[in-house]
């Protein structure tokens, strides 16, 4: 894709794009705000499990290691819990 083909597209989109109403507006950044809330609670939380585990002194493993591994750990939770219940495997 060259540079004539970035601006043709760029210009046909510009060309179908309307101005959202009051109501669409109000709904998208409700939604936005509250996707960026729960992520950011979903953060805050790791990043306070990580510092707990942070003061637990474990010889011969960095801290960060166990940090990490907790963080992926509880990542790997919620990807599991939230498939499993879309699949259906919790009810």
């Amino acid at each position: 894709m060259g540079l004539k083909d970035l601006y043709k597209s760029a210009r046909n989109i510009v060309k179908l794009a309307v101005k959202p109403s009051w109501k669409e507006f109000n709904l998208l950044m409700r939604v936005v705000l509250l996707g960026v809330t729960i992520v950011g609670i979903y953060g805050f939380i790791i990043q306070m499990l990580a510092f707990g585990f942070l003061s637990i002194p474990i010889q011969n493993i960095p801290q960060q290691a166990v940090a990490a591994g907790v963080g992926g750990l509880i990542v790997f939770a919620a990807v599991l819990y939230f498939y499993g219940n879309k699949r259906g495997w919790w009810s």
